[in-house]
């Protein structure tokens, strides 16, 4: 580690993935800042980039010494077998200069509590859907006996009527449309309820389908002022 001519830093890392953010204890008064931290990062937006900056903890303030960036899509194609690599670090406006280097080690990591949340969720649409369907046809069933009975009614004086007559095998227009707008309530009210999950499954989905782990080891060649 190199540092400034005002000495050592007192140096710490945070990362940070859009709004989540995680960082390291702070290293004090030394030139090989060396960290061995882990954290896991949540993963909402696959097109993110995973931010990792070095600072030096001051009484006055906190400087930043300087930062990298890896794409998300870079850690994906690592697995949860991951990669340990040295990420150079440059300034905040993106200048390039000898500002030093951090070790990390990134996987992508399955991210098992939030499957097991969204199952639930998911099972339980499924037996929405699955429960409304019955219903539907317990409602047309219960018609259609309904309509048998009154059709078995009226064949007890069936003798009256000429032998050619038939009872009429389809619904009439009105019957279709009681059907119909039986059907269409029930389909409204799955849908408001699917709603309703999928809005809860959505604030679920904050926490993200994976998470990146990150394993901070140590730094090198910092530049404190």
């Amino acid at each position: 580690l190199k540092t400034g001519a005002r000495g050592v830093v007192d140096a710490y890392v945070s990362a940070s993935i859009g709004s989540k953010k995680a960082r390291t204890k702070v290293v004090k008064r030394t030139d090989q800042p060396r960290f061995d931290h882990d954290f896991r990062l949540p993963v909402a937006d696959g097109t993110l980039a995973l931010t990792i900056k070095v600072k030096n903890k001051g009484v006055l303030g906190n400087q930043l010494l300087g930062e990298a960036t890896v794409p998300l899509v870079e850690i994906a194609s690592y697995g949860d077998v991951g990669s340990q690599k040295w990420c150079r670090l440059h300034a905040k406006n993106g200048g390039v200069g000898d500002l030093g280097e951090v070790e990390v080690t990134v996987a992508w990591v399955y991210d098992r509590k939030y499957a097991r949340s969204a199952a639930r969720l998911l099972a339980g649409a499924g037996a929405l859907l699955s429960a409304a369907g019955g219903a539907l046809v317990r409602r047309t069933q219960a018609a259609k006996v309904e309509e048998e009975d009154e059709d078995e009614a009226r064949g007890e004086d069936a003798w009256m009527l000429a032998e050619e007559e038939e009872p009429p095998l389809k619904l009439t227009s009105k019957e279709q449309e009681e059907v119909d707008e039986r059907r269409a309530a029930g389909v409204m009210v799955a849908d408001r309820r699917l709603d309703e999950l999928q809005n809860a499954l959505d604030r679920r989905m904050e926490r993200g389908d994976y998470q990146v782990q990150v394993h901070v080891i140590e730094c090198r060649d910092l530049k404190g002022e």
